[in-house]
């Protein structure tokens, strides 16, 4: 399906995953200085993030992208809530959250839109974490 989404929704969605990257880099940091727990702030940043990009996304309508974002808040949502372990399984995950999303967001710029399986074994993934 080609559907070519606008230069602002590309740059916004883009600051917005360079930002998830950022924080996430900055908890493995901490995680491998040994803190015994994450700056809730930066959980709670993380969180908003993630809550920001599934709203645009789901505005210019990349589902895809609002799917996975969802699934994120989720697992985010329950490490704020300290329901959620922030290791080293939870990172991975979200990292590779945050590579699919350049990949979803740069295709979209080029008005190629998937059909939303390409994420799929991304978001068990993420379900498996909030379990």
């Amino acid at each position: 399906m080609t559907n070519s989404v606008s230069p602002e929704f590309v740059a916004e969605a883009q600051e917005i995953v360079d930002a998830l990257n950022r924080d996430l880099i900055a908890v493995e940091d901490e995680n491998r200085k040994g803190v015994d727990e994450v700056d809730p702030d930066r959980i709670n940043t993380l969180f908003r993030s993630a809550h920001s990009l599934k709203g645009i996304s789901g505005m210019f309508g990349l589902e895809e992208v609002a799917a996975l974002a969802h699934d994120m808040e989720n697992v985010l949502d329950g490490m704020r809530l300290g329901k959620v372990a922030m290791d080293e399984r939870a990172l991975d995950v979200l990292f590779s959250c945050v590579d699919r999303f350049g990949v979803l967001i740069n295709e979209a710029s080029q008005g190629i839109l998937g059909d939303g399986s390409g994420s799929k074994a991304l978001i068990d993934q993420l379900k498996k974490v909030v379990e």
